[in-house]
């Protein structure tokens, strides 16, 4: 009975052992799975999208990989003229005409032709010598190694910049057992913190590797601003004072009549601008109605002249008309020629057909045109559409760095096809402003109100609208004995009425409405309004503007 019991006690420790043992290369190996951190070195080449002894190299822009872009040519690093316009410098235009890339700047325009060691063209493709972009852009860049890439920074924002400590592993992902992408060579090595996430910090080092670091391993921070490279050289004209831009339509030389009496009913009016300029063809052929006896009458009261010039001929090609630079030099020199002759004080553009396909067209002609207008002491101002994805290509930042002004056109809210609804509703006018003020200085952009409004017909089921100028909308609003109706989400009047089978509907212009508008221009602090048109307006709109503008 004894050794029974001996027997099986002995059995018992050996499984007890086991079982600890069992435990203990258990929790070892658990501990290495979770608690060891891993040696594992990620691939570079991967990382960054090569290879050894690839044709193009990546490049990595405040962070940001993109592969195959850079080419080493001659010695020299060149981008593809597509990256630098899109990240860098939008500036390198591809002159399809003369074959070759044109930079302007505030005082003139510079032609690289291929070979000239600025540019090179291969098969379709431009490249762009990154010294050449260097010298007209914030920016640096360096060639970092193992493997070869082009590392730029265009942010010149102040940034944290942290140390860590050496050999301190920079990893893919926050957490131990992410490979590790770098291993810090020597103590206090600087990199950018991103964010903080905890236990770890997500930083960019100076070789362009982002990736995650503990937090325990850093030593300092500090705050850096990158030194400038580059500096703007475009000086603005300013008007100096609040001021009202009014328009004229003007169809002949007849209607030129018409300039000098609006004007005079325009009380505080600045600048006035006739519609005087239309481009007929893709040569840059330009109709004109302009009249020096205009020009000195408005002189003579103290008004600015800024004609217009717009796209709206019939069936205009204006990708083939701006692609040219022969047609565009035409009607720039046009505008110079008449400027002169006639005594300009500045030039209106106002391009309303300009497609996506043309988007780098037009911004070219916008710097060639205001490099003439500077060198004459000309104003130049450019309409546009209110800010929406479906125009951003028209590019308001780019416009503004050769523009003196840009005159946002806040209205066409709702539009002859769309549904019934507000020209331009107080919403749409605060919107509008905000948007683009994200994007351009206050002290550049005007804010465009209309003196117009559309009458919306429903009949038979179908919707039409027809414009009218803000008196005629009022009388038609009393002809009909119509009620009017003050919308406060809004800011307009409204009236709607059964007519001969038909539903109309109508949303206000008128002093009411306007002084709610005005109210976001001074708000905003922008320099001023235009308005469109002169000569349909309520003659008690004139003391709202100017009492808003600080004139009255």
């Amino acid at each position: 009975m004894r050794k029974q019991g001996k027997k099986r006690w002995n059995y018992m420790n050996i499984l007890l052992a086991g079982l600890f043992t069992m435990v203990i290369i258990v929790g070892i190996g658990l501990f290495i799975k979770y608690c060891v951190p891993t040696g594992k070195k990620y691939d570079l080449n991967t990382y960054f999208e090569t290879s050894e002894g690839a044709d193009s190299l990546p490049v990595v822009l405040d962070g940001e990989v993109t592969a195959g872009v850079a080419k080493v040519i001659n010695g020299d690093v060149f981008l593809t003229r597509e990256y630098v316009v899109n990240n860098l410098n939008p500036r390198f235009y591809a002159d399809s005409e003369s074959g070759a890339i044109l930079y302007t700047t505030d005082s003139q325009t510079t032609t690289y032709t291929d070979g000239s060691g600025h540019v090179s063209k291969q098969g379709d493709v431009w490249y762009i010598n990154l010294d050449t972009v260097l010298k007209v852009t914030n920016m640096s860049w360096e060639k970092a190694e193992a493997p070869d890439r082009i590392v730029i920074s265009k942010d010149r924002s102040e940034r944290t910049m942290v140390t860590l400590k050496k050999k301190a592993a920079i990893r893919y992902r926050a957490g131990i057992k992410s490979p590790i992408l770098k291993k810090t060579k020597f103590d206090a090595e600087a990199v950018i913190r991103l964010e903080e996430q905890g236990a770890f910090t997500k930083v960019l080092t100076a070789d362009g590797i982002t990736g995650y670091v503990k937090t325990k391993e850093i030593i300092d921070s500090y705050s850096e601003k990158p030194a400038d490279t580059y500096v703007e050289k475009y000086q603005k004209k300013s008007m100096n004072q609040k001021f009202t831009i009014g328009w004229v339509q003007t169809t002949n030389l007849a209607s030129n009549v018409h300039v000098k009496e609006y004007a005079d009913q325009a009380t505080g009016l600045n600048v006035v601008s006739p519609t005087w300029y239309r481009v007929e063809d893709i040569t840059g052929e330009v109709t004109s109605y302009a009249d020096a006896s205009v020009v000195s009458a408005m002189h003579a009261e103290g008004i600015q002249v800024w004609p217009l010039i717009n796209d709206f001929a019939t069936d205009l090609d204006v990708k083939t008309l701006l692609s040219s630079q022969g047609s565009r030099n035409r009607i720039i020199s046009r505008l110079m020629k008449d400027a002169a002759s006639y005594g300009y004080d500045g030039i209106n553009l106002d391009f309303e057909y300009v497609k996506e396909a043309s988007a780098e067209d037009y911004l070219q002609f916008i710097r060639e045109l205001s490099v003439e207008c500077q060198k004459r002491n000309l104003y130049l101002s450019v309409d546009n559409y209110v800010p929406r994805a479906f125009c951003a290509y028209y590019n308001y930042r780019e416009q503004a760095s050769y523009a003196d002004y840009l005159i946002m056109m806040t209205y066409d809210e709702h539009y002859s096809g769309s549904d019934a609804g507000s020209t331009s509703s107080i919403g749409f006018v605060r919107e509008s402003v905000a948007n683009a003020l994200a994007m351009v200085d206050k002290s550049q952009l005007i804010c465009a109100l209309p003196f117009y409004t559309r009458l919306w017909e429903t009949k038979d089921g179908k919707l039409k609208s027809t414009a009218f100028v803000m008196t005629s909308a009022l009388a038609k609003v009393e002809e009909a004995n119509a009620e009017k109706v003050w919308n406060d989400e809004l800011s307009q009047y409204t009236a709607e009425w059964d007519e001969d089978g038909a539903h109309y509907q109508i949303w206000l212009e008128e002093e009411k409405s306007f002084a709610e508008k005005m109210k976001v221009v001074r708000e905003a602090d922008l320099p001023g309004i235009a308005v469109w048109k002169l000569g349909g307006e309520k003659q008690e709109i004139w003391s709202v503007i100017n009492t808003a503008l600080g004139r009255s």
